[in-house]
């Protein structure tokens, strides 16, 4: 149910089939897998905002449960746009190091904003979906199986993707199956 003011300034109470992404940003925050964005505004989700493209590779990290290895991993990276010494180098350097991730080129990782293909290929990959030499799915075309693997409901916009679209695709792969299994 959801709280609605009718005409006369009062609060009813309505079903409704709106998404809210505030409570399944909220769950995510309590599994420790989306942590906002901290700038102090309501709960700090950003929901209306673009993920950029290293927010999506932490969320990733997150959901794969090893954020806790990407922290203590040392070594070094070849993304000159990423800073030795901080947190990002290290999500980087981690994700490059066990594949998971590429850069934009050989050198930059790219600090733009992520882009739904580039999410879902991440979250695909976390169910052990490969898109190397287009086995399962490729980058370009991640759709039809992430509506398969009920990981992309409807609700989620491709053509202006948002950290609001981040947290329903993370919280459809909680549930969602890994490839040929039933876990």
């Amino acid at each position: 149910k959801t709280a609605v003011v009718d005409y006369q300034g009062q609060y009813t109470f309505a079903y409704s089939n709106a998404t809210d992404y505030n409570a399944m940003a909220a769950a995510l925050k309590k599994l420790n897998l989306f942590k906002g964005s901290f700038t102090g505004y309501g709960e700090g989700f950003d929901l209306e905002v673009a993920p950029t493209r290293l927010q999506a590779l932490i969320m990733f990290i997150r959901v794969l449960g090893e954020e806790e290895q990407a922290l203590a991993w040392t070594g070094s990276q070849p993304f000159k746009d990423i800073h030795a010494g901080t947190q990002a180098y290290q999500y980087v350097g981690y994700a490059y190091e066990n594949g998971l991730t590429n850069g934009i080129s050989e050198t930059e990782f790219g600090t733009g904003n992520a882009t739904i293909q580039m999410y879902l290929t991440f979250v695909l990959r976390s169910l052990d979906y490969s898109d190397r030499g287009g086995e399962d799915f490729s980058y370009d075309e991640p759709y039809s199986l992430s509506y398969h693997t009920g990981i992309l409901p409807d609700s989620v916009d491709r053509e202006n993707f948002l950290r609001e679209d981040v947290v329903i695709i993370s919280y459809c792969a909680l549930s969602a199956y890994m490839k040929n299994t039933s876990e």
